[in-house]
């Protein structure tokens, strides 16, 4: 019965939303990526990658295989993470530090100009086992105030979070730690960097929650931008 109601939650969420093909890495991939993240590791400066590399593809791996997680933001100083009040995925309130096990959704957060969003915004990241679903839509208001800017990813130790949604069917992509954090390592990003930039909808800043999902992929259609052959 779970696999059933599982199944019908991931044909669901690709009604609904984006899914991106399962990650596969080249040897050549993995030999670079292991060594800027055995570099970065020993340095605390960001992160110097090739301007020919991916940095979602970097993000991706070393959130896939190693224990790490990532947290994306517009500011490039920060030293120690601490706890503050924010809403889980839920709507419960927590105080905590917030951070995410795919490079994907954390550059959305990372390249937002959060100081020219308007009224809202509303995004996710599921998984149902190996898929991944996205979701991001801004107001109207927000879209056309250009909200897009350079930021920085910063990687995490794991071992202090948990992750929010654990034993759901479909998973938000949440991790939470109620201790401060210090970075591992980071990395400068910009908008170009967020392979979703041209998948993210605009909707009527009073538009019910539910109505902005359903009309989300019509919306990117419309748009009609170029989003890529990498994804599903």
């Amino acid at each position: 019965m779970r696999k059933l109601a599982s199944s019908v939650i991931a044909l669901l969420l690709g009604i609904l939303f984006y899914r991106v093909a399962n990650f596969r890495f080249s040897e050549e991939e993995v030999r670079l990526y292991e060594q800027l993240y055995a570099q970065a590791l020993h340095s605390k400066e960001g992160i110097q990658m090739p301007a020919s590399v991916s940095k979602a593809r970097f993000l991706q791996y070393i959130a896939y295989t190693k224990p790490v997680v990532l947290h994306g933001t517009n500011r490039p100083d920060i030293a120690t993470f601490e706890p503050r009040r924010q809403t889980l995925y839920n709507g419960t309130y927590t105080e905590a530090v917030f951070a995410a096990k795919d490079g994907i959704f954390v550059l959305f957060y990372a390249v937002l100009d959060r100081s020219k969003v308007l009224y809202n915004m509303r995004n996710a990241c599921f998984h149902t086992g190996t898929r991944r679903y996205y979701y991001f839509s801004l107001t109207l208001e927000t879209v056309r105030n250009y909200p897009w800017t350079n930021g920085t990813v910063y990687v995490l130790p794991q071992e202090p979070f948990t992750f929010a949604a654990a034993g759901k069917l479909a998973a938000f992509e949440e991790w939470v730690s109620s201790s401060p954090v210090e970075p591992l390592a980071k990395i400068n990003v910009e908008p170009a960097d967020f392979v979703f930039r041209n998948r993210v909808a605009a909707h009527p800043h009073a538009e019910h929650p539910v109505v902005s999902w359903l009309l989300y992929k019509r919306r990117v259609k419309r748009m009609k931008l170029p989003v890529g052959d990498d994804l599903v």
